[in-house]
């Protein structure tokens, strides 16, 4: 049995100001059907669907809602992703700026990374999105750097 350095569940926070600013871009789109009054019916469902795609779009962080993200000595796991190493000083974290829905922040194994093409990098498990962890990267250096 694994030892578990540290557990940390998603920062609820960071859910829902970004399902906010996801909404008031749906909110803005739902405005153009009201200033275009003589659409015709295509149009019209062309709009609907695009309305409901950006619904979607603007709650799906709530799927992260129950992600917890586990330390372990030699491995990071969040859902069904892990990221195993001999050394932390292998693991990498990236940011991506995502305009203005803030940034999103990813960890990976760099010698995995190194080995894999880039769409094998991009669609692999060495890949872990944290950008919904509080104090993601804080805890990482709290459980292996500061031994």
């Amino acid at each position: 049995m694994e030892k578990i350095l540290a557990e940390m569940k998603v920062d609820k926070k960071k859910i829902f100001i970004n399902i906010a600013l996801r909404s008031i871009l749906f909110i803005i789109a739902g405005m153009v059907p009201v200033f275009n009054q003589s659409a015709n019916k295509k149009a019209e469902i062309a709009i609907a669907v695009i309305l409901i795609a950006l619904l979607v779009f603007a709650l799906f962080p709530l799927v992260h809602l129950k992600d917890v993200l586990l330390y372990y000595d030699n491995k990071i796991v969040l859902g069904k992703k892990q990221i195993t190493f001999k050394n932390p000083v292998e693991i990498q974290w990236s940011r991506q700026k995502m305009y203005f829905f803030g940034a999103r922040t990813k960890i990976c194994n760099s010698a995995a990374a190194q080995k894999e093409s880039f769409k094998d990098f991009m669609l692999s498990s060495n890949v872990i999105d944290v950008t919904y962890m509080k104090d993601a990267k804080d805890t990482f250096i709290k459980c292996y750097l500061n031994q």
